[in-house]
């Protein structure tokens, strides 16, 4: 994928070098004939996520262009549960990562020199993030009136919140005949804030009465500790999206 990317910019560079007045020209020609455009493509944000995007777009002029993107960030990643089991205790692993909102961003694209390259400004919003990984813990416990199953099970569960945040980029986009456009955009993201908060939880679970009242604890209840911490408030992004324009 990404030869077939370089190739691409490299022949676009190249052709623009050799005819750079009349592929210049025709592109902002096919800019001001097809106003309108419908784009879909891949939204890549560091430490966030790889998710589809689907938006539309309108250029008053063919150095102008305002449009919104939508990108499909609600979803949910799980490992498959890791067993290891010992002499006393049978063990499991589980993670999962949970985006809980979908994303979306305004955008405004200026082209220099009316030319197929662009300086761009972006608002938006990225989706809160839950990740978990909890340890499981199963075991037989003697006592003096006999074996009982005991249960424990630790959780840390992190949540990072949604923010705005706003981005200016650089991109560029190459129109065909028929109205086909490819484009690339990229840039830092400035957010709003990064703030993270960790929640860890231990649970106990036992059919020996006498093990709960030595622990002084109650079936199922959960004693724990949160923490927060400030995460970067610089990200990055690149967009790559084909559309059709008319």
């Amino acid at each position: 994928m990404k030869k077939i990317i370089t190739v691409f910019l490299f022949g676009i560079v190249f052709s623009t070098s050799v005819h750079s007045q009349s592929i210049f020209q025709s592109q902002a020609e096919l800019r001001t004939k097809k106003p309108f455009s419908v784009h879909i493509g891949l939204n890549s944000i560091s430490n966030y996520f790889y998710s589809p995007l689907v938006g539309f777009s309108y250029l008053p002029t063919s150095s102008h262009e305002f449009g919104v993107l939508f990108v499909n960030s609600k979803f949910n990643e799980s490992n498959d549960p890791f067993y290891l089991p010992t002499q006393q205790r049978f063990l499991e692993f589980r993670e999962s990562v949970n985006y809980d909102q979908f994303s979306f961003k305004f955008f405004y694209n200026y082209f220099l020199f009316n030319s197929i390259f662009f300086i761009n400004g972006t608002f938006g919003h990225l989706t809160s993030v839950t990740r978990e990984t909890q340890f499981n813990s199963i075991y037989l416990n003697s006592t003096d009136s006999g074996v009982s199953l005991g249960y424990d099970s630790l959780i840390f569960r992190s949540k990072r919140n949604s923010t705005f945040y706003i981005s200016p980029g650089l991109g560029l986009r190459f129109a065909l005949e028929n109205g086909v456009f490819f484009t690339v955009t990229g840039g830092p993201m400035i957010l709003e804030n990064n703030d993270s908060k960790t929640e860890s939880s231990v649970y106990y679970s036992t059919t020996n009465f006498e093990r709960v009242q030595n622990l002084n604890l109650f079936l199922n209840l959960p004693f724990g500790s949160q923490t927060r911490a400030d995460g970067s408030k610089l990200e990055a992004y690149i967009d790559f999206a084909s559309g059709i324009s008319f």
